[in-house]
């Protein structure tokens, strides 16, 4: 009795070990059945490799569910780690081969809808409950989720997602972007309306330098075509200052504006508003400024045509569109210029008034004498250049009691009459009288007659 016993045991040992101990073949060879006496799981032992089939004909990608750990070789290569593998998809810790320095997480997912990688926390062991700390998509995007689902079932509101501590000069968060098809956001922070007006924020960041230089955020970028170092689709407000790298080292080929004033008078000022547009977030309401297309005309260097992205609800690029864009910052120092032109002409206007009084060259010797003796006066105008208002002065004859001082510009044309009502006076003229900058002609008209002639500027 004891032999048939030792005899049984002996056996099963040996049916045992035949089943367990595959130890020289590769992973993707079909496995020998166990023996009948083995249920259930079904192993492979190799040296420095363990692999145990949980379902499936043999250890495939397409149907089967296994895993391995040690040093699993998957017919191009050697990875050391550990392979989790479900029907079609599966999932490796380790690292690639032999002479990698950098050990890798690697998800294989040939469905139509591949998954994410997650990241979750849970406090218990003994349950499946986590909470979702960040995903991995298949298309290398982070995302981290706007709450947290903490137990039991409360929704935790989250203040700061990503931190990044970094007491050195080293980058917080440094990330270089090459896009297909001139597309590509290094990080894109979007922040949208909530129902109790609560402050959102899509990107904080705050920079405390003890140096030289300390950035919130900074961006590089090169200065060809469509590349920006930071893109804003919608309102930019800050409560410092914005300046622009102007110094003298940095120019070359300097030249100065010329005929300014005739360029920016073949530019229109509008008011206007902006379309809908489902793409991009514009201001509303009244809006002042120049149209890109007259801009460009006039300077196109100061235009640019400017290419953005188009995404759908995941966050996809769909397609593109553009718009042209006026630099109007590069025009300030045109209106400069403009200004000094300016300036220019009204000294040399300045320079040819005459204060003298002017009478009318159909008087004769006589007629002139009658007309000083009779205190006829018409003072100049002051200020003169005037740029609001100004004032003349005037006398009359104590008998005259119909005369008007009359404004020309300088081709002729009446622009004005002002009656006089009394015998002395001033006469008071805003410059929305006239019809902007320039040298006006003023006279005193009675009689029927032109008595006296002086110039006005206006600025």
């Amino acid at each position: 009795m004891k032999i048939f016993h030792l005899f049984t045991i002996l056996f099963m040992t040996t049916a045992l070990s035949f089943g367990q101990n595959q130890s020289f073949s590769l992973i993707t060879d079909p496995i020998t059945p166990a023996s009948t006496i083995i249920t259930g799981e079904v192993f492979r032992f190799d040296q420095g490799l363990v692999t145990q089939l949980n379902n499936g004909p043999d250890f495939n990608f397409s149907n089967a569910r296994w895993f391995s750990i040690g040093e699993l070789n998957t017919g191009s290569q050697d990875v050391f780690g550990l392979r989790f593998q479900l029907p079609r998809r599966g999932v490796i810790f380790g690292y690639q081969d032999i002479n990698d320095d950098n050990p890798r997480i690697q998800w294989i997912d040939d469905r139509e809808e591949p998954g994410s990688l997650e990241f979750r926390f849970a406090n218990d062991t003994l349950s499946t409950s986590s909470t979702l700390v960040a995903n991995m998509t298949n298309n290398a995007k982070l995302v981290l989720p706007a709450q947290v689902f903490g137990p039991p079932f409360i929704i935790q509101p989250v203040s700061t997602r990503l931190t990044v501590a970094n007491d050195t000069f080293d980058n917080g968060i440094f990330v270089t972007t090459s896009g297909s098809n001139n597309q590509g956001n290094g990080i894109f922070a979007r922040s949208t309306n909530n129902a109790n007006n609560v402050a959102v924020r899509g990107l904080v960041t705050r920079a405390s330098g003890f140096g030289s230089f300390a950035y919130g955020i900074f961006g590089d970028a090169p200065t060809s075509f469509n590349s920006f170092a930071g893109f804003f689709d919608g309102n930019v407000n800050v409560t410092g200052t914005i300046t622009q790298g102007s110094d003298r080292k940095l120019k070359d080929d300097l030249k100065e504006s010329e005929n300014v004033l005739e360029n920016l008078s073949k530019l229109k000022a509008y008011t206007y508003k902006f379309k809908d547009n489902d793409n991009l977030n514009l201001p509303k309401g009244l809006q002042h400024g120049l149209i890109a297309q007259e801009v460009e005309k006039v300077y196109p260097e100061l235009v640019q045509d400017i290419t953005y992205p188009i995404y759908n609800e995941k966050e996809e690029l769909v397609d593109t569109d553009t718009y042209k864009s006026v630099n109007y910052i590069g025009l300030i120092s045109e209106l400069t210029a403009a200004m000094k032109e300016l300036n220019a002409k009204v000294k040399e206007l300045e320079s040819q008034v005459e204060p003298r009084v002017v009478y009318s060259s159909k008087f004769t010797a006589s007629e002139l004498e009658n007309i000083t003796k009779n205190a006829y006066k018409l003072e100049q105008n002051r200020p003169n250049p005037f740029s609001e208002s100004t004032i003349i002065s005037y006398a009359l004859p104590e008998d005259q009691n119909k005369a008007s001082i009359l404004v020309f510009d300088l081709n002729s044309r009446m622009l004005k009459s002002y009656d006089l009502k009394n015998n002395n006076g001033e006469l008071k003229i805003n410059a929305t009288d006239l019809n902007g900058s320039g040298m006006y002609l003023y006279t005193l008209y009675a009689n029927g007659e032109e008595i006296i002639t002086k110039r006005m500027i206006l600025k």
